[in-house]
């Protein structure tokens, strides 16, 4: 019965998966920046590693940015405004480690962003010569929620995978 037990351990015991490709690597400063915390970390649910970034804002804004890369390249961009508008300087500085520059853009991504509560699906907007490509991009008020922000801009990028 001993050599059963090896066997089904081996079986039932999870296996790491292995992932071609790492997290982008994430570092936001500058002067409008009061604190950035970062966690990296593997997802439970997909085994994914990732690298997180929680940024605060001088004015009370702040961003949480997620890269997120295995055998696609991932990245999310959720910006909470205080005001109510996205600073688009602060939104291309937390784009700029994004896989955004290996696509074509039929417009910039800062012009398609949606200014009004609403989600916008930019795949098709998008060109990617190295595989599928999902672009979404998001406007929700938080003006009615016990929330000190008054909307939320989300930004996710997807490259890789099979066609």
């Amino acid at each position: 019965m001993k050599p059963l037990l090896p066997l089904l351990l081996a079986l039932t015991t999870p296996v790491a998966m292995a992932c071609s490709l790492a997290p982008q690597s994430l570092n936001f400063q500058g002067p409008q920046v009061a604190s950035v915390q970062y966690q990296k970390g593997v997802r439970a649910d997909s085994e994914e590693p990732f690298i997180r970034a929680v940024v605060l804002y001088k004015d009370a804004d702040m961003a949480v940015v997620e890269s997120r890369n295995c055998e696609m390249e991932n990245y999310s961009v959720n910006y909470f405004s205080s005001q109510g508008s996205v600073d688009k300087t602060r939104f291309e500085a937390l784009l700029a480690p994004s896989p955004l520059k290996k696509v074509t853009l039929a417009k910039p991504l800062l012009a398609q962003l949606p200014s009004s509560p609403g989600f916008k699906d930019l795949s098709d907007q998008v060109t990617f010569a190295e595989g599928q490509v999902e672009l979404l991009a998001s406007y929700q008020s938080l003006e009615d929620a016990l929330s000190p922000f008054h909307s939320l801009v989300s930004v996710s990028l997807a490259l890789g995978g099979a066609d």
